[in-house]
């Protein structure tokens, strides 16, 4: 049996110890990377060519391929590489991975054990220079199972301290933010545990450098949660709170009702990001503008292919790490419907903002601390629509599948609920027609009056797909925006 490691750097044992020679090449070694990451399902000669060796004609990738395989199957045993048709994959009675235990342990909901085996990040330090196609394929696997380790020492954290093991939880939090010292919402998850252990002291030590280092290698100052934090910690009034992550304490959060029966959600799907960082300061900028009171509408252009999506996905994930405050809500275009399906994107705005999460939070297409925030909004978004924006619901929004999330956000949180028991099921009467431009006011005052509690980043992805209703209302949106 020969072990496989990944995690941390790449090496081959053997009975014998560390395996040399040609299994110990960069190539095989690469080609082993990729047959572990695929599982049972293996990978196919022409997917194993395309990242090894992209620039060599057709014939001479198949010829290298066959090669690496020869030579792997030579230094490991013929049965180490299973062929089957088109496909390879590893033969796990011949190499054993420690990918492999470490998903399988966190698939078994065995966190502990999966955290020991997460000796660094996949890969670390390999490269395979003379592809820029394997770099790109190792750095994204490399996110995705970061990913999935920093989800698991969260919830170990929140268990942890649930159990009032806040010393044990400080351990978890201290490895989430040795894997992101910029990360404020693992910091203030550390500090949380610390001064709940009874070290004050080093809470507000660890504070006090992130805000210098917030300062000094990113030139951003420390948001305000963090700072009031700081404060309670130095005067006594720290205040044990678990809810939307470990150690953050957020006024009014409520517990999250859509993680029942053991099921895990699928983890949120990683993607590669490099370089643009002038755009994302500039964003960040107009974002920093708007947290002072002055909205912004920034419009982010280029050709098809061009990253568009992944860059404003990135800037919203780095803004909701610094600004644990801030809400984000997206909404798209449709290629198919177009024009036919009006105020798509803002209509998925909508629903987003009044706690419209929990498909989105069990696909994996948002993550638990992104659902957390929504689902937290909940009050203060239907009751911005009762007030200001009551024409909204049966247009904008599913009556019915409303009235269910305030049922449940009432049951999970009878106390912060009061406010929200004019909200019927069924209306009142039939709707009435409204004017396009008094549903347009009544939008843009819900948006005001929610943000007046929460910032809101928007995010409207895809719209030359949009309606021209929407594009009417992005344009009064941007009128409006001054002051919110």
């Amino acid at each position: 049996m020969y072990s496989l490691s990944l995690l941390g750097g790449v090496a081959v044992e053997g009975p014998s110890g560390p395996v040399s020679g040609h299994a110990s090449q960069r190539r095989q070694l690469a080609l082993l990377a990729l047959l572990a990451t695929a599982g049972k399902a293996g990978r196919s000669r022409d997917k194993l060519q395309a990242l090894l060796w992209p620039e060599s004609v057709t014939e001479s990738a198949r010829h290298s391929l066959a090669d690496a395989v020869y030579r792997l199957r030579k230094a490991l045993g013929e049965d180490c590489l299973l062929g089957e048709g088109d496909t390879f994959r590893l033969n796990p009675e011949v190499i054993r991975t420690d990918i492999d235990a470490f998903e399988t342990h966190l698939d078994q909901e065995d966190l502990e054990q999966a955290v020991e085996l997460y000796r660094g990040p996949f890969l670390d330090g390999f490269h395979l220079r003379a592809s820029k196609e394997f770099e790109d394929w190792r750095d994204a696997e490399a996110r995705r199972l970061g990913h999935r380790f920093e989800e698991a020492l969260e919830e170990l954290a929140e268990t942890a301290e649930a159990a009032g093991e806040f010393r044990k939880a400080a351990g978890f939090c201290e490895r989430l933010s040795g894997r992101d010292p910029f990360n404020t919402r693992f910091c203030m998850s550390w500090m949380n545990a610390l001064a709940a252990s009874g070290d004050a002291g080093n809470a507000v030590q660890l504070g006090e450098e992130h805000v210098r280092l917030l300062r000094e290698e990113l030139g951003a100052e420390a948001p305000s949660e963090l700072i009031a934090l700081l404060e309670r910690v130095r005067t006594g009034e720290h205040i044990v709170t678990r809810q939307g992550g470990p150690g953050e304490i957020r006024k009014g959060e409520v517990g999250f009702p859509f993680e029942s029966e053991g099921k895990r959600p699928r983890p949120v799907p990683s993607q590669l990001f490099v370089g643009r960082e002038s755009e994302l300061a500039q964003l960040n900028r107009f974002l920093d503008r708007a947290l002072d009171g002055e909205g912004w509408v920034a419009f982010i252009t280029g050709e098809a292919g061009t990253g568009k999506t992944a860059l404003a996905t990135e800037f919203c994930r780095r803004a909701a790490e610094v600004h644990p405050d801030l809400v984000v809500a997206s909404g798209n275009g449709n290629a198919h419907t177009g024009s036919g399906d009006p105020y798509l994107p803002f209509r998925e705005v909508l629903s987003l903002l009044t706690g419209d999460v929990e498909h989105r939070y069990a696909g994996g297409s948002i993550s638990r601390d992104h659902a957390v925030r929504l689902w937290n909004l909940l009050p203060v978004s239907v009751g911005a629509l009762l007030e200001v924006g009551p024409d909204l619901i049966d247009t904008f929004l599913n009556r019915g599948r409303l009235h269910a999330r305030v049922s449940a956000f009432a049951r999970h949180a009878p106390d912060r609920s009061s406010g929200l028991t004019p909200f019927q099921k069924e209306a009142g009467g039939p709707p009435g027609l409204r004017e396009q431009q008094a549903l347009f006011l009544q939008f843009v005052q819900t948006l005001q009056a929610v943000a007046r509690a929460h910032p809101i980043l928007l995010v409207l992805d895809d719209l030359q797909w949009a309606d021209s209703g929407s594009m009417d209302l992005l344009f009064q949106l941007g009128r409006q925006l001054r002051g919110s």
